[in-house]
Parts: structure tokens; C-alpha cells; sequence
């Protein structure tokens, strides 16, 4: 394996776990590309079970959990580049759940516009410049990285 491809390893980390970073066209990548994939396997995984097709799908709301597992990660990554705690990431996760836990709709609009406000930073706020506690800076050259 190269150098550069050794080091984007270490920055961008591996999709299916928690460490490393990841900047904003490499979130929205990724967060937009599982999230597509997850809704095609949802409905998929919907439409085999209506068929009466039970192991498919198994197999394919199987693939739809790993979907959703790696946009959950891009959450996680992306905090960690603003070098915000990965865990900010399950209120991203509680916001498809809130119909299920929330009966007050203050209380959910209120919960709405924190996940809200959240999301619109992961996408626009820029991450800490150089390293941090979670890894290298995924915008900084291969040579400034050394």
C-alpha cells in the first residue's frame, strides 16, 4: 500500500467504525449515498416481505441496517472533525425515532429544531484546522501531514 493511500486510511478511517474525520464534500458523500441506499433496501426489503418472499427479505433489511450503521458513522466522524463528542450523533439517530418516545409536540418541535440546528452544522461549519484528539485534518495536504 502507498504512502497517500496509507494516510487517507488514517484520516477518512475506516466507513464501518468510528475513528478518523471526515470534511463537509466527504459527509454529505457519504451521508447522501448510504441514506439513498437504506431507503432503496427499506422499500426493497418492504416490497420482497409483500411478495411473501421472507429469506430475501431478511437478507436485504440485513444490508438496510448496514446502511443506516454507516450514515450514523459519517455523524460521528463529521463531529469529531468540529472536534464535538461522537455521541451528539444518537440525537441525530432519536430524531426518526421521536414519534415513538415524544407525545408533546413542544417538546418535539423543540427537539426538531436541536437536530435541526445540528445537521446544518455538520454541513456548513468548517472543521478544526490541524489535528485534533480524533485524528488527522482530512483537508490538509499529504505533505503537510507527515
Amino acid at each position: 500500500m502507498s504512502k497517500k493511500n496509507d494516510l487517507k486510511k488514517q484520516i477518512y478511517g475506516n466507513p464501518n467504525w468510528i475513528n478518523g474525520r471526515i470534511n463537509r464534500a466527504e459527509y454529505i458523500c457519504r451521508s447522501v449515498g448510504f441514506s439513498f441506499l437504506f431507503g432503496l433496501s427499506v422499500a426493497g426489503a418492504i416490497s420482497l416481505y409483500a411478495q411473501g418472499m421472507v429469506v430475501p427479505a431478511i437478507l436485504v433489511g440485513i444490508f438496510a441496517i448496514w446502511m443506516y450503521w454507516l450514515v450514523v458513522m459519517a455523524y460521528v466522524k463529521r463531529l469529531h472533525d468540529l472536534g464535538w463528542n461522537g455521541w451528539l450523533a444518537v440525537l441525530l439517530v432519536l430524531r426518526g425515532l421521536e414519534d415513538m418516545f415524544i407525545k408533546n409536540d413542544t417538546l418535539s418541535m423543540a427537539f426538531g429544531i436541536l437536530t435541526l440546528v445540528l445537521s446544518l452544522f455538520l454541513l456548513f461549519r468548517k472543521g478544526n484546522n490541524g489535528a485534533n484528539k480524533y485524528g488527522r485534518d482530512p483537508l490538509m495536504k499529504y505533505e503537510d501531514n507527515q
